[in-house]
């Protein structure tokens, strides 16, 4: 198997499992009808990707279902655990989101659903199907769990559906009736995507889903990061002496505990976007093929964007020894008369 890159799925906690219960289950996807209700808070939740280094994908298309909202309410006597299913879109339809273009700054909104006021702990994300549109030697070819030819792993099974666990920012989400909070669930395609076989002809895809989730505000405000990667080598552009570089990987740590807390890859302009980020010091890591990778030392404040531009030095070719000519018969010659 062609690995992308090592990986391991975001997890939660164990569930909240006693006392759980659901609100306006109606079908076996326990989908709920959305409404405008003033009485209760509502999700945006938003995608948005890493994408890999395959230049051959075409497409990335996630048919997402639902999401489980779990924590709990303060009562007048006691803390309820509650478990909300809520819709993502309004019609009762999977709502289709291709992945490689969500860079950049670019993302999708997949949908909205109400929950009631109370602190949110873990989220479950369920999906349907994955298909994967794949330029191979013999052109372009759809790997999908419907045809066999895509597995998931790392995600449980209910039923018809997909659904991998992803913990709430900071550990928990607080939400008051007609208060809206964004969420981002940050897919990492990079991480998530592997290929059996050659790259130019595989036999079989896997799809193991690696995600992080951010919010797109914060209890007292987040903020973003952005900027242009250019390089030392290739021709000057209208960009400047440095020529931009795409599809350059950004990966953002926290210095605190050292966390990749979000990761992206730079347009054809060189730029890149990174939102929802919690106030604090980070690590910026730049890396792009064939130039050296460069760390760097950022800082986000709340409710501004921080404008970090990066130059990257072409990787120099190592020499190679010289060898000495050989006659004809292999024996060495180092240039004597015979």
């Amino acid at each position: 198997m062609l690995s992308l890159r090592s990986r391991s799925v975001s997890s939660a906690a164990v569930l909240l499992a006693a006392g759980a219960f659901t609100f306006g289950c109606t079908d076996t996807k326990r989908r709920t009808t959305f409404v405008e209700d003033p009485e209760r808070g509502r999700f945006d939740v938003w995608v948005t990707d890493a994408p890999p280094q395959l230049d051959r994908l075409r497409q990335v298309n996630v048919f997402f279902e639902r999401v489980d909202a779990i924590g709990f309410v303060d009562t007048a006597t006691e803390a309820t655990t509650i478990d909300v299913p809520f819709i993502l879109a309004p019609e009762d339809t999977p709502t289709q989101v291709d992945l490689l273009p969500l860079r950049g700054g670019q993302r999708q909104l997949v949908g909205s659903g109400n929950v009631p006021r109370g602190t949110y702990q873990t989220f479950r994300v369920y999906f349907s199907e994955v298909e994967v549109i794949y330029n191979t030697t013999f052109g372009d070819e759809t790997f999908s769990t419907g045809n066999g030819r895509l597995t998931v792993s790392g995600a449980e099974q209910e039923g018809e559906l997909y659904v991998f666990e992803l913990t709430a920012p900071d550990g928990a989400v607080m939400i008051e009736p007609g208060q809206v909070v964004p969420l981002l669930v940050d897919v990492d395609l990079f991480e998530s995507l592997d290929v059996t076989g050659d790259a130019t002809a595989p036999t079989a895809m896997t799809f193991t889903p690696t995600a992080r989730l951010r919010r797109l505000d914060g209890p007292t405000g987040t903020g973003s990061i952005s900027g242009q990667v250019r390089s030392d080598r290739g021709t000057p552009t209208e960009f400047g002496d440095d020529a931009p570089v795409e599809n350059a990987i950004i990966q953002l740590q926290r210095q605190a505990d050292e966390e990749i807390v979000a990761s992206t890859k730079t347009d054809g302009a060189g730029v890149y976007v990174i939102e929802g980020l919690a106030p604090g010091a980070y690590t910026m890591i730049v890396s792009a093929e064939g130039v050296t990778a460069q760390e760097l030392q950022v800082n986000v404040n709340e409710g501004q964007r921080t404008t970090q531009d990066v130059v990257l030095a072409e990787t120099p070719t190592e020499p190679t020894e010289p060898t000495e000519p050989t006659d004809p018969n292999g024996t060495p010659n180092n240039g004597a008369q015979q």
